[in-house]
């Protein structure tokens, strides 16, 4: 919405923030652009959630104007607010239990200045990373997770993280033809023209476009002296078998949402009064979103059976950390501080009854490090830069 139809003065546009209500969909690029970092507009190395921010950032010479430390950590815990509001479709009348401001009780549809969240129902939120506008979600991380900063293997995670906020969100997931087999356009930002040379698609991960030229000049000549000497480092270039790893992991995020009700509810009323985040607030630790969904009957249906036959409750962790990471064990739910027309259901799930443990998707996971996730004690186990979801059965 720009130019002479700006503001709504030929009259009421469909722009995102006049959508809730209507069932119509909208790309969310608030969850883009918090997850990867910066937008297509900026310096393509700015950091982001997902990709570095704060946790390994660029050094001082090379030039990236994020801030100090004290300014990436304000903006990395503001990136994981977005993210938990895109979590909770974008519901503009969500409640977010406290924001990274020690603000209590903040309507998703205010928060951080409002714009965030501007949905009615989780239809209504298309969640994505990347698109065929703009870089590939790899060439975005190669932008941001130089060679000097991240092995080929970490930016390699980073693009699975990246995905899994969109498969394990509450909305519709989106994903760019490629995402999973680490699809590189040469870091074309603008490849509608540039033919197959650029484009190319090789589902058998055979052959990747990365470092095979210089992206056309119109569109990205400004950039070409930064891309140089990323596009002549081979070791950038994803090989057959990061791309084999890539796309199994893509396929147990499937297998994740496919099988697990309690992921991907398409009733606002649902995720009002069943999905709460741990861990949120002030005193977060940066780089980790949990995300806790119970069990019960459907908020249209709260005399009928519950969503899931299967477990009690859900909880998925998010770590952009680059170590193992220990986090409590999420206590039974609380609900959010309000919950708008919710009534109480009438089969509490009872919570708590049964032990913690990883979801049966990620048991047989054949990524090695998600495999080392576990419960100990009262501990939650997370390895570096994964999606982890631990399931709780319901009781017997």
């Amino acid at each position: 919405e720009f130019g002479e139809i700006a503001g709504g003065q030929r009259g009421t546009m469909a722009v995102q923030q006049k959508l809730a209500g209507t069932g119509v969909g909208s790309f969310n690029d608030r969850v883009r652009d918090s997850t990867i970092g910066g937008t297509p507009f900026a310096d393509p190395r700015v950091q982001g959630f997902s990709t570095g921010l704060l946790l390994r950032p660029w050094p001082v010479e090379a030039g990236v104007d994020q801030g100090d430390a004290e300014k990436q950590r304000k903006d990395v815990l503001v990136a994981a607010d977005k993210i938990r509001i895109a979590l909770a479709a974008s519901l503009k009348d969500y409640r977010l239990a406290e924001d990274c401001e020690g603000k209590k009780d903040v309507l998703a549809g205010e928060a951080h200045g409002g714009g965030v969240a501007y949905t009615a129902q989780p239809e209504e939120i298309i969640n994505y990373v990347s698109a065929h506008d703009n870089e590939t979600l790899f060439d975005n991380t190669a932008w941001k997770m130089p060679p000097s900063l991240f092995s080929p293997q970490e930016r390699a995670r980073a693009n699975w993280l990246c995905t899994a906020f969109v498969a394990l969100s509450h909305g519709i997931p989106f994903f760019h033809a490629g995402d999973e087999l680490l699809r590189s356009k040469s870091l074309d930002r603008d490849s509608y023209n540039s033919g197959d040379y650029f484009n190319v698609l090789d589902f058998s991960g055979q052959r990747s476009a990365f470092g095979t030229g210089l992206p056309v000049k119109v569109k990205n000549g400004e950039k070409w002296d930064l891309m140089r000497p990323l596009l002549q480092d081979a070791s950038v270039r994803p090989t057959a078998e990061l791309v084999a790893a890539s796309t199994a992991k893509f396929c147990e995020l499937l297998r994740l949402r496919t099988s697990t009700p309690l992921l991907g509810l398409t009733d606002a009323q649902d995720v009002f009064g069943k999905v709460d985040f741990p861990g949120c607030g002030k005193d977060q630790m940066p780089g980790i979103i949990v995300m806790q969904v119970r069990n019960g009957p459907a908020a249209a249906n709260p005399s009928g059976p519950m969503l899931c036959d299967k477990f009690a409750r859900v909880v998925v962790v998010f770590s952009a950390r680059l170590e193992v990471t220990r986090l409590p064990l999420p206590a039974g739910f609380s609900p959010p501080p309000r919950s708008p027309d919710v009534a109480p259901p009438s089969k509490a799930c009872k919570v708590g009854a049964e032990p913690m443990q990883l979801h049966p998707a990620q048991v047989e996971s054949e990524d090695v490090v998600t495999r080392t996730a576990k419960v100990e004690g009262q501990e939650l186990v997370i390895p570096p830069q994964s999606a982890v979801v631990f399931v709780e059965h319901l009781p017997k």
